[in-house]
């Protein structure tokens, strides 16, 4: 989709020849159709074809909700040649357009006018998604024998009237977006064939006059069928062109190709249903098809450009408005990073699949979704989602997904502008059809999703603005070059030498790896030593290779990342801000890298080293230093974005007046702020951090300043807020906490200090950070970004009260809890904060807690978890495990599952909640609790039974 900051026009002139003489000469089309949310951009699409013998001068004009002058979109008067179509794109910003809206086009001929109107609902969200599945691919007989074992033989029966049935089966659920796989069934692959256009032998689904085999199907036309009920539903119905054969995007497949597009175009190009052309061969993430020679690959990855250029020219050409959509898998994606850009320049639209199964040593599906995101708002592009609603069974046969890990997918990949499934024949079904296609399943999934979907529209309709706030990845973090003190003990290791181009290509190869954009060089010199080739001091490397800031921009360059430049240190961190020699050194500094490193297509803007307190607000001559340095950046990089990180948020007076006045004098585009707690300036320092971050949006917002988060990765080796302390990795969920607290402040962009150092990849040719602690934390981070257990109904926790089974339920005390910590229950569906101060937590003081909880009936029982607190300093610890037993009388309890908690080695410091989750599968009444205590305290807020 279109960057948030764009809003433009394109106007393309395309010499053709004339294919679809008879129909209607002007179309309108909107990317995505139907139903998006205020964070998509609309992209409004018009087509004109002139099928007269004269050039027609035709004034076009597109208006929002009413022809009026105030409403007017756009407007300009084209001159369209025969044969020569006209292709208008408007990229329309929704953000103040909530409610159902219409795009109107007119356009006048002369005295003749044509209107044409398509309905556009925009939902109010803070998320790019609807978390409703829109659309869906229909096969009309499946590929494989193997996988449609449970439907082949049901859709080999269809009649025409049963697939009408189906398409209207599809609307009651609001999968208005048909997807036919394919008109066409050839079982070929790609290299393993020599098949011709002439000497082609696939089977076709649909009356052609291009080739004589048919499908041996009961429908005598089901793609007629199909569009001509999508007719009648304001449906909209995606053309499969294929399938040649697998992967298969050579000259021949094209030519294929172009002649299949142009005979559907002219059977079925009436139809108004008809949206657009999809590509049936699909392509593997890589875009190489797994070709195993860099030649072959080179070569997969031409043949796929070549092919869209061309496909998408002739395409105009018969339809100038109609997008082409390609989808391919999620997998491997790196590979192909460099050749997405071609390609998408001609592919209107990506549809991905594929991402709840990566493989091990992959990115994780949502790194991949957020690579491909970031890949289609640079070309222009879309990027849909190809949900898989499908798992294998042993056989390889395909059988419905339950219907919750769905849901997990709806809400955990919310960038999609728009949602399809694969598929609705025989993965979905309605059970008053008067054909079942597959299983019984099927039924269970529709009614499933049709209960799900329902739930969603009522709060719409109630005017429940959709209140899920999708907690941000991390998107950046520093890179420190020297090593100053102890702090670096891990971070700058002296087995590593931290200024080999070698190493740092490396790390920024891993960074992108894991998806981050942003890389904040912390200092560029240190006492009076460059890390680049400076010509007033002396250099930090050796003089016979590459400087450090030369690797970094290169393989920034490389990997499609943004570099925040320093301008320090001028002497050291001690840098006094107030003298002004460091404010002359700072900006020759900057005048040098400016020169050196600008031109590099990652550079993105600066970072001025000059931290400084807000508290109780900023003072005025860190703000003169701050503006200083500003404005010699905009004199050298007038496009660069200028970003500072103040510290002192503990104890800052948000609510005076003045702190937000002082924060309006910056001249900076961007502040993040240091959240510190990792730090630990005041003990249990989550909360305030939380409530300190929601008064700092409200500030941004006036103040006009980007508002990021700089949170903190780290805790303390030994003591805190010292030179003679290392910093270490903090325990995940201290982490996660964090993470979703700025996300639910409304944060912009979350960078941190540190993923350098703190975090790092287990298997690292060039391993930093703490052993053990960095390369779990980096499992941790990554686990969690593929929306793995525990830690994504941990982050449902912290982003509050979370629905479950046991809410309300009596709790049966088998061990008492002590009388100060004893008033909360733990089935009331509250959840406590990071302070054993807290009401909602129970404390049970050198004793195992043990409970039994009473459902009142027998139940199916699938996912148990318990929330924990961690401080160290009050004697407060997880359990070393947490059983779970069932039973259905109350006398006879059977073991379900036991859950091992680990607490992490660095815990001198900091105070964090944990889980212990587990799924068992059983029915009971009663469910009884033995948390197994370290000694000490043992604090826990809630007992979760099967939770939503």
């Amino acid at each position: 989709m279109y960057k948030k900051t764009t809003l433009g026009l394109i106007i393309c002139l395309l010499s053709c020849s004339l294919w679809a003489r008879g129909k209607a000469g002007i179309d309108l089309t909107l990317i995505p159709p139907a139903t998006i949310t205020n964070q998509v951009d609309l992209d409004i699409r018009v087509g004109i074809t002139n099928y007269d013998t004269s050039v027609r001068s035709l004034d076009v004009s597109l208006y929002l909700n009413k022809i009026d002058r105030n409403t007017l979109l756009y407007h300009s008067t084209c001159q369209v040649e025969k044969d020569n179509p006209l292709t208008i794109r408007y990229n329309m910003q929704t953000r103040d357009k909530v409610g159902k809206n219409k795009i109107i086009l007119v356009v006048k001929d002369g005295t003749k006018k044509t209107i044409q109107t398509r309905d556009i609902e925009i939902i109010d969200s803070n998320i790019r998604s609807t978390r409703l599945i829109d659309g869906a691919w229909t096969s009309i007989y499946h590929w494989s024998e193997t996988e449609g074992k449970h439907w082949n033989n049901d859709l080999r029966r269809m009649t025409d009237d049963q697939w009408r049935e189906m398409i209207r089966s599809m609307h009651k659920v609001g999968m208005d977006m048909i997807v036919i796989q394919e008109v066409f069934r050839n079982e070929q692959y790609v290299g393993k064939h020599d098949v011709t256009v002439e000497t082609y032998q696939g089977k076709a689904f649909y009356p052609s006059d291009l080739y004589e085999g048919r499908m041996e199907i009961a429908a005598k036309d089901p793609v007629e069928a199909i569009l001509a009920e999508a007719d009648k539903h304001d449906m909209h119905v995606m053309m499969g062109v294929g399938m040649f054969a697998w992967f298969d995007f050579t000259p021949e497949s094209l030519e294929w190709h172009k002649r299949v597009a142009k005979e559907l175009w002219d059977k079925y190009g009436h139809h108004p249903s008809f949206y657009g052309f999809y590509v049936s061969e699909e392509s593997g993430g890589g875009l190489d098809n797994w070709e195993k020679t860099p030649e072959k690959r080179q070569i997969r990855k031409n043949d796929i450009v070549n092919f869209f250029a061309e496909f998408k020219k002739f395409c105009n050409r018969m339809a100038p408005a109609k997008p082409i959509m390609l989808a391919t898998n999620s997998m491997d994606v790196p590979n192909g990073k460099e050749t997405y850009p071609a390609l998408l320049k001609n592919l209107d639209i990506l549809c991905p699949f594929g991402f709840a199964r990566m493989p091990e040593n992959d990115l994780t599906g949502k790194q991949a979704a957020t690579m491909l995101q970031k890949l289609c708002n640079d070309a222009g592009s879309h990027l849909w989602f190809d949900l898989e609603a499908f798992l294998f069974n042993e056989d390889q046969s395909l059988y419905p997904r339950p219907i919750e890990q769905i849901i997990h997918d709806l809400n955990l990949f919310d960038n999609f502008e728009k949602i399809l499934c694969y598929q609705f024949p025989g993965v979905f079904n309605d059970p008053k059809m008067s054909i079942r296609i597959g299983e019984k399943r099927t039924i269970d999934l529709f009614e499933g999703y049709q209960k799900y979907r329902e739930k969603i529209l009522h709060n719409r309709k109630a005017g429940i603005k959709d209140e899920i706030v999708p907690t941000k990845t991390v998107q950046g973090t520093w890179l420190n070059l020297p090593y100053q003190d102890v702090r670096n003990k891990y971070m700058n290791p002296f087995h590593v030498d931290c200024t080999a181009p070698a190493f740092w290509k490396q790390k920024i190869k891993e960074y992108s790896e894991i998806g981050l954009e942003y890389l904040v060089i912390m200092a560029v010199a240190n006492e009076r030593q460059a890390y680049y080739p400076s010509s007033f001091m002396e250099h930090a490397y050796p003089s016979d290779r590459q400087s450090p800031v030369e690797a970094i921009m290169e393989a920034a360059d490389q990997y499609g990342m943004k570099v925040f430049m320093s301008c320090g240190w001028a002497v050291n961190q001690d840098d006094n801000i107030r003298e002004p020699a460091i404010k002359e050194l700072q900006q020759k500094i900057m005048k040098e890298t400016a020169d050196l490193f600008k031109e590099h297509k990652s550079f993105y803007g600066w970072y001025l080293p000059v931290e400084d307190m807000i508290a109780p607000y900023l003072s005025d001559h860190a703000i003169e230093a701050v503006n200083t340095l500003a404005e010699s950046a905009r004199n050298l990089t007038p496009q660069a974005q200028i970003m500072i990180s103040p510290y002192g948020l503990y104890s800052a007076d948000i609510r005076n007046p003045k702190f937000g006045e002082q924060i309006k004098k910056l001249k900076v585009d961007i502040i993040a702020y240091q959240d510190e707690v990792g730090c630990v300036r005041e003990p249990m320092p989550m909360q305030r951090m939380k409530e300190n971050f929601k008064l700092l949006n409200t500030i941004h917002k006036e103040a006009g300043i980007r508002f990021w988060a700089n949170i903190e990765s780290f805790t303390w080796e030994k003591e805190t807020n010292s030179r003679n302390s290392a910093l270490v990795p903090a325990a995940f969920p201290r982490y996660l906490s964090q993470l979703v607290g700025v996300s639910q402040a409304g944060v912009e962009t979350v960078v941190s200090f540190s993923i350098y150092g703190i975090v790092d990849k287990p298997d690292s040719p060039m391993f930093i950070g703490q052993p053990i602690e960095a390369a779990k934390a980096y499992r941790n981070y990554t686990d969690w970004m593929a929306g793995k257990e525990p830690w994504s109904l941990l982050e449902a926790s912290f982003k509050g009260n979370i629905s479950h089974q046991g809410i309300g339920k009596s709790v049966n005390y088998l061990s008492t809890p002590s009388e100060r910590y004893a008033s909360n229950s733990l089935t009331d569906g509250k959840q406590g904060i990071e302070s054993y101060l807290d009401k909602e937590w129970v404390g049970f003081e050198n004793k195992n807690m043990e409970i039994v909880i009473d459902l009142g009936s027998v139940k199916e029982v699938g996912l148990l978890a318990a929330r924990f607190l961690q401080y160290t300093p009050a004697s407060i610890q997880l359990p070393s495990s947490v059983a779970y037993l069932l039973s259905k009388d109350g006398v006879n309890y059977q073991l379900a599952a036991s859950v091992p908690m680990e607490i992490s080695l660095n815990d001198q410091h900091d105070c964090w909640i944990d889980m212990a989750q587990a799924k068992v599968n059983g029915k009971a009444r009663y469910i009884k609790v033995i948390a197994l205590t370290r000694g000490g305290w043992l604090f826990c807020d809630e007992v979760f039974v099967n939770p939503q």
